[in-house]
């Protein structure tokens, strides 16, 4: 081989190299964001159930207060 071309394989590999670490970096960056979103959104729906279930749990009552 020639100097060269060992300079060609080397940038090439860098390159590969490079664009793999960039892959990975991104789809852990998009992991962490799902789950980050999932989390936030787990907690507003728990939160929107939470008052569901008061306010399900008030009409019971004003059923059994009015006879029904």
């Amino acid at each position: 081989m020639t100097t060269k071309d060992r300079q060609r394989q080397t940038r090439a590999l860098r390159v590969l190299a490079l664009v793999a670490f960039l892959t990975v970096a991104y789809f852990a960056g998009v992991a962490t964001e799902r789950m980050r979103f999932d989390r936030e959104r787990s907690a507003i729906i728990q939160k929107y159930e939470q008052a569901l279930a008061e306010w399900r749990s008030q009409q019971m009552k004003a059923e059994k207060q009015n006879g029904r």
